[in-house]
């Protein structure tokens, strides 16, 4: 069945950093296996949860190595709050230690965005501030044969035409922090302010699915688990009906209400799982709805 872009089955989305769920000290990578460890950020309340909040120093990032390798196209859609007192700042980063980089990054208060292959020169373009205290969609695009652009809540505020040869091989693919000092300064440094609904495409995107990135809501599965008669915490697990896929988990409250973020409109079931003696009960199908 075909995905919507922003959801993490969607074949094409090789990275999803929901911020909400952490495993081991790492974001878990709702649309893969390889979860990102997390340095000096912390979560704080966000758009759809959980958003991370970074300093703005070398001691903050998230560490993505082995999502991506050599892209020839690549989408990258947050939603950001940035810092203004601190002006530079890198959102993410794939670079190597000379010459290749994919940069979306704040330059003076200004959204950019980097794009330099391995035998291409640099190309940097650069967008309007984005909004102060205000959590914003960014979106940056590049591929090989069509150029750059950026996306400010959904609409084209910076583009460029060149195209590119070479290779985008890196060492380092941060979010919020710069993986190389030393090389175009007037953009290094680490981010400060947050950062929500991270995600990763491997190709252009159409204007459909900029749309529906730039219009994403939160969606929430909520209820109440009591055992007894009386309110209860335990595991809630929601499945996807149609491929029984564990979506996302989470612990009912001590009044037993839970809400739990998923990431899809499909129908799902909920399973809640009461301690020794009691066996999981299962509700469903329910249809997520947005969380108001």
């Amino acid at each position: 069945m075909p995905y919507a872009i922003t959801d993490p089955r969607h074949p094409d989305v090789v990275a999803f950093y929901s911020m909400d769920t952490l495993i081991d000290g790492a974001l878990k990578n709702e649309a893969g296996s390889l979860n990102a460890p997390i340095t000096g950020a912390t979560q704080v309340s966000g758009r759809f949860g959980k958003a991370l909040q970074f300093n703005g120093n070398a001691a903050s990032f998230v560490n993505m190595n082995g999502v991506i390798s050599d892209p020839t196209a690549l989408a990258i859609s947050c939603w950001v709050d940035p810092n203004h007192a601190s002006s530079n700042g890198k959102i993410f980063s794939h670079r190597d230690d000379s010459q290749a980089l994919v940069q979306l990054a704040i330059n003076n208060n200004q959204l950019q965005l980097q794009v330099r292959s391995s035998t291409s020169a640099l190309v940097n373009i650069v967008a309007g501030a984005t909004p102060s205290g205000q959590i914003t969609h960014v979106l940056g695009v590049f591929t090989k044969s069509t150029g750059c652009r950026i996306y400010v809540n959904k609409t084209l505020v910076a583009s460029s035409a060149t195209t590119f040869s070479g290779n985008f091989h890196s060492s380092w693919t941060l979010i919020g922090g710069y993986s190389y000092s030393g090389v175009d300064v007037a953009t290094d440094g680490n981010y400060s302010g947050t950062i929500d609904h991270f995600r990763l495409i491997t190709r252009d995107v159409t204007q459909a699915e900029i749309d529906e990135l730039g219009n994403e809501q939160p969606i929430h599965i909520a209820g109440n688990v009591t055992v007894d008669g009386e309110p209860s915490i335990v595991p809630v697990r929601i499945y996807d009906e149609a491929d029984g896929r564990l979506l996302n988990e989470g612990i009912s409250g001590a009044d037993g209400n839970y809400s739990i973020p998923v990431y899809t409109f499909d129908p799902v079931h909920v399973m809640a799982i009461p301690g020794a003696g009691y066996r999981p009960l299962v509700h469903g199908p329910v249809t997520p709805l947005v969380a108001v």
